[in-house]
């Protein structure tokens, strides 16, 4: 029993450090006093203990395109998430390793939900993986194959210039743009607690418990 008490307590622990940084951007007193009544009800923790931790921790800033998705060097309209999808036009055997670990959320530009959207669309296909980067690009529309082209072009430069293969290079974006993702999620749920009525605030509340444990293990 002292096992599983003592697992349950750093289980709280994770999502209350995931959880603060953004109570901590509240400006409205009232509505960040809300919110710690209601974490403190949700994992069993002392309001006064939330108050507490609140003092010391930084608020985190909202996730900014042009700073959490753009490759080092590169044009703040240049994103990692036109590299992801041009790695994933260039090279079969990235499709075949990551598609599964990639969704919509993690693209914020419209062109690139769309480029995403036209490449799930073809993962239906049996031959999916297999494509090579002209077959795959002939299937596309003529508006997306152009967009298509230049990202696939800009992940072969990143491939040569990083030395490694297109797995390699793949795997830190997926990652990186997960927990932008992840942040992103978590400052609208924040703003959906701010503005929600007491009916919804639970279960808001632990939607966005949830997305901060994964934010903390991500």
């Amino acid at each position: 029993q002292r096992l599983k008490d003592s697992a349950a307590a750093t289980d709280r622990d994770t999502v209350l450090q995931g959880v603060l940084p953004f109570v901590a951007t509240v400006a409205n007193p009232v509505q960040q006093g809300e919110m710690v009544r209601d974490i403190a009800a949700t994992l069993g923790v002392p309001e006064g203990s939330i108050v507490a931790q609140l003092q010391s921790v930084e608020p985190i800033e909202a996730a900014r395109e042009d700073s959490d998705e753009t490759p080092a060097g590169a044009s703040a309209a240049i994103t990692m998430g036109h590299v992801v999808l041009g790695l994933l036009v260039q090279y079969p055997s990235v499709r075949e390793t990551f598609f599964g670990d990639l969704h919509e959320d993690m693209f914020a530009q419209s062109e690139a939900k769309q480029l995403f959207g036209a490449i799930t669309g073809l993962a239906k296909r049996k031959q999916f993986a297999s494509l090579s980067a002209d077959q795959l690009l002939g299937l596309l529309s003529d508006e997306l194959t152009t967009l298509a082209q230049s990202v696939a072009e800009l992940a072969e430069q990143e491939v040569a210039t990083a030395n490694q293969s297109p797995e390699q290079v793949m795997q830190p974006l997926v990652e990186r743009l997960n927990h932008t993702a992840l942040k992103r999620r978590l400052l609208a749920l924040q703003q959906q607690l701010a503005d929600g009525t007491a009916s919804d605030r639970t279960q808001l509340l632990k939607r966005f418990s949830k997305t901060a444990a994964e934010l903390a293990d991500s």
